[in-house]
This record gives C-alpha cells, structure tokens and sequence, in this order.
C-alpha cells in the first residue's frame, strides 16, 4: 500500500531527473521502472540502470508510506499531460496504480519493490565540494574528446585529476587531448579518479543551479554526487589513464595568436564540402600573420584564411576539422595561442596568458 499527493510540476521534474538512469529497454523489466519509496519525509523517485542510479527528493503528502516500482516511460507520458493541478497517487496491495489529477483518471499496474536492485553504498573515503557552473564548465569543454571505442575502457571516461589547489579534468581518445584547470582552494591532498562519460554527461543536465555547492563522495568503486535534492551514484573506471602531463611539457618553437571566432568561422566554411563518406584533412598552412585553410575532396575544393598574430616558420599541417571545431567550440576567450613545431608534430591550442584549459590534436598526413 502506498498513497500520497503532490503537485504535478514537482512531480514531474522528479521523473525527469531519475529517469535518465533508467533503461530503456532491458531483459530486466524492473529496471524500466522507477522506484517509487514514500514516507514521512516526502516521495522519493529513484531509477537505475545498472551504471548510473539517480534519486530525486520530492516534497510530497504521504497519507500511506510504501514504496513499488512503476514503468517509467507509461508514469513520465502520463504525469506529463496531467492538468496543472494536485496529482494523487495511490497503489494498493495488489500492485495497481491509481493516478488521479482533475478530471483524469489513469489505472496501471506496478511491480513490488523487492524487484528493484539494491543501489551500491558509497562508504565515503574522499570528498569535494565545488560549484554546479565550475563542475559544468569543465566537463563541456572536455568531455567531447573522450574515446568511444572500448578497446581501452579507461578512455571512456574522463580522469579528475586533484591537485594541490587546483582540479584539472582530462579526456583523451588517443588523437586528441582535452583539460581543463580550475584553481580550487579545497584542502585535499592530491587523489585521482576516473567518471564514465555517460555519468558526466548527466551531470551536466543535472547540474542547472550554477552558483549551489555539489559534494562529491568517493569510495574504491563508485562516486555520488549531490545537486540539491538530487543524488546521482555511478561507478568509477578503474585502469591507467594517459600521463598527461609529458604533454604539457612539450614547447612548441612555432606560435601564432588567433581569434577563436575568426578561425572557427573560416573552418567552418571549408568545412561544409565535408560530409561522413568524405573525410579528407583539412590542409592548414601557416605563416607570419596569416592562417590559409584548404579542403580538397572529389566533391570540390574549398579555401578560407583568417588573420593571426606572430611569425612562424611556414608550415601545412593536416588536421581533422571535426577535432579542431570540438576545441575551438569549447573555449570561451577571444583569442587563444595555436603552436606547432613540425607537420607530424602535435598541434596545440592554449590560452594566451593562463594555463586553464589545453588541447592537443594529432596530425593527419597529407597525401
């Protein structure tokens, strides 16, 4: 038995959020569902996958506390379409759900809650807490770079890399490299640990509240983190993760200064001859105060340069315009350092005065 009220807005924004941890389709019928546990605190929702498990607190009248597991897709359609008004839910001891809001009226059926897999327990070893936006920010700019293959699983994720007053998040799918540096006084000693890249990309939706503090908890397997009301639970990668830092060594003897907008718009123009049968480089050549950008296919032959800042040797380096766009899209500054020693050499793009964030593309031969 289980009974309680709530308002249909609340209710759906908790379906929403728990309900990116649920299967969509599974040879486990449990795992389509939400779990749905009211007491005489309020309604929690919690859905899971197996991977990732998101609980949502809602504020809610419980008249009877139990709990029973729904199917998401039926429950979410269903709340969603319900009137702007108090939605009343009710499911009684032989698992049906009565669903009642206005004049609507909805009957399911529901499974018991002892169907649902149990979430793991974090025993907490490590903590750390920084801002929504921060946390956001930092996985939108890096995590476009991790791998998608599973020959190496640890590239499937992106590394956090805690260091003495700073974090740097990494992604590296073997070509290309993306991080990104944020100065955080957070009293920790240094700790490294590796999140899936289907857990970050759910944190980004989740992270909406940019100024609110997440708290992140560790232990050997897993990590939560919590948004407000929201907890989601995934497990960690485990595996030897590239050592990124031999790249930041390296100096390049060639550097120009361009504008971030300039140059994405002139490869964005070349770009449009390049479709997913088609993926020849781009021919980048580079010389003092100019930047000449090429496209040759059976299709056509496209050309575009934009103005740039300093004196190079010349150079052509070849060079994927997806892996050049995913860079230029994630930096935020107007203009940003571009460096190169050689046309097998790793091509570089940073800031022009800080060290916040670091992209490393290799380079594609030319024929």
């Amino acid at each position: 038995m289980l009974k309680f009220s709530c308002d249909k807005d609340t209710l759906a924004e908790g379906i929403s959020a728990a309900g990116r941890a649920v299967s969509p389709k599974s040879t486990y019928p449990a795992l389509e569902g939400l779990l749905l546990s009211a007491s005489e605190d309020g309604l929690k929702i919690t859905g899971y996958n197996l991977e990732i498990g998101i609980t949502h607190n809602c504020e809610a009248d419980v008249y009877a506390p139990g709990a029973a597991i729904v199917n998401a897709r039926y429950f979410s359609d269903i709340v969603r379409k319900l009137p702007n008004d108090r939605v009343h839910v009710e499911i009684d001891d032989d698992n049906g759900i009565a669903i009642r809001c206005g004049f609507a009226k909805f009957d399911l059926l529901a499974m018991p809650a002892e169907e649902f897999p149990e979430l793991p327990v974090v025993e907490s070893s490590q903590s750390l807490t920084i801002t929504a936006g921060t946390l956001k920010s930092m996985i939108s700019e890096t995590v476009f770079a991790v791998s998608t293959s599973e020959h190496k699983p640890v590239l499937t994720g992106a590394l956090f890399d805690v260091l003495e007053g700073a974090i740097r998040v990494v992604a590296t799918d073997g070509n290309r490299l993306a991080l990104r540096e944020e100065r955080v006084d957070h009293g920790q000693t240094p700790f490294r640990f590796i999140v899936p890249a289907a857990t970050l990309r759910e944190v980004e939706r989740l992270a909406k509240d940019e100024d609110k503090d997440v708290t992140l908890r560790l232990s050997k397997k897993h990590i939560t983190m919590e948004f407000g009301g929201t907890r989601l639970i995934s497990r960690l990668l485990e595996g030897d993760f590239y050592k990124y830092e031999n790249a930041l060594n390296v100096r390049p003897a060639n550097e120009l200064i361009i504008s971030v907008d300039d140059f994405t718009e002139s490869l964005e123009r070349v770009s449009l001859l390049i479709n997913e049968k088609i993926k020849n480089a781009v021919r980048c050549y580079f010389e003092d105060n100019t930047v000449k950008l090429t496209y040759v296919s059976t299709v056509g032959r496209a050309y575009d340069e934009c103005h740039a800042e300093g004196s190079v040797q010349a150079m052509e380096i070849g060079l994927s315009n997806r892996y050049l766009l995913d860079a230029l899209h994630s930096i935020k500054d107007e203009k940003a350092v571009i460096a190169f020693n050689a046309p097998h050499a790793p091509f570089i793009i940073r800031p022009v005065e800080d060290s916040r964030y670091f992209h490393m593309i290799a380079p594609v031969r030319l024929s």
